[in-house]
């Protein structure tokens, strides 16, 4: 899949979604774009890894309903890619010239659901609400099948939490914290 330079990104968006990183997190305000930049991610990582799957969740189901499905609708619309969305997987066959993949819309706080699952990627949207860091290690755990294998978070920050120490206090090599403000959405 060839990224579409005229889809309209923020400079922090498009550093985020362009990461080479395995680790990358966005954290901004409210209105920063981390929702849509998270999708745009997820259908990059998955022309990276053609045919291969990749999850994105957020940290309750009613957010996946709410939030994520229809962004990532909307991008999918705005990059003219064709899909077929699969209600009762929660999961978008998505088709391109030359390629494709399965994108998986699930809740982080059922990670445990994720057991069994072979990702080329997976992305947390809002994961500062998470309480811990169990839904990122299974996410971890699940990279084993693609080209470019990462996990990925967009989030508003929330204080001194699981995130900050993995992207701030204690980062590793391969973690890279991109920073917006909500101002930067004019």
């Amino acid at each position: 899949m060839k990224y579409d330079d005229s889809f309209d990104v923020f400079k922090h968006q498009n550093k985020f979604i362009r990461s080479k990183q395995k680790y990358p997190a966005l954290v901004g305000g409210y209105g920063s774009g981390k929702t849509v930049a998270l999708c745009l991610k997820g259908l990059l990582e998955l022309g990276r890894n053609p045919g291969k799957i990749i999850l994105l969740a957020e940290p309750v189901y009613p957010m996946v309903r709410d939030v994520l499905q229809p962004t990532l609708e909307k991008c999918l619309d705005e990059l003219r890619l064709s899909y077929n969305y699969k209600a009762g997987e929660s999961s978008y066959d998505i088709r391109w010239d030359g390629g494709g993949g399965k994108i998986i819309l699930r809740s982080a706080e059922n990670w445990r659901r994720w057991a069994g699952l072979n990702l080329a990627g997976f992305g947390i949207d809002e994961a500062c609400l998470l309480k811990d860091d169990s839904a990122w290690k299974m996410g971890i755990s699940r990279l084993r099948d693609g080209d470019h294998l990462t996990g990925f978070t967009a989030s508003t920050p929330e204080g001194f939490n699981w995130h900050y120490r993995y992207w701030v206090e204690d980062k590793k090599d391969g973690y890279q914290l991109i920073q917006a403000k909500s101002s930067d959405n004019k």
